[in-house]
């Protein structure tokens, strides 16, 4: 029994596992923090942003415009090659 106990004291292999566990719990938690704050931050931001565009926006609303089709292209005929005469000179076409 008391050499089971002489190597679990010196037995140090969990030891890294669980200092790499916490410092990325700390990360994390920093992580979260930091959004949290820049969230808020945001939110109020883009609040202000709202709020002012409300505003501006309430003494009368433009129109709503219709979009409008796009003109449908018509297919164009593909070019016809030129005819050549024939290699012995005679009026027939060489295709």
């Amino acid at each position: 029994m008391r050499n089971f106990h002489h190597t679990f004291l010196k037995d140090n292999t969990g030891v890294t596992s669980i200092e790499y566990a916490l410092i990325t719990a700390l990360i994390g938690m920093t992580l979260v923090m930091s959004a949290n704050l820049v969230g808020n931050d945001l939110t109020k931001l883009f609040g202000g942003f709202s709020s002012q565009l409300a505003s501006v926006g309430s003494g009368s609303e433009a129109p709503k415009a219709e979009p409008k089709a796009l003109p449908k292209a018509e297919p164009q005929p593909l070019p016809q090659p030129k005819p050549r005469p024939c290699r012995c000179g005679c009026a027939r076409s060489g295709f």
